[in-house]
């Protein structure tokens, strides 16, 4: 049972996850 802060918080870890991999080919 997530709530839609939880949906956002995970959202938002997927896209820094993203940031980070992206820095790394930079």
């Amino acid at each position: 049972d997530t709530t839609v802060l939880d949906q956002a918080l995970k959202i938002l870890d997927e896209i820094n996850n993203q940031k980070d991999q992206a820095t790394e080919f930079a």
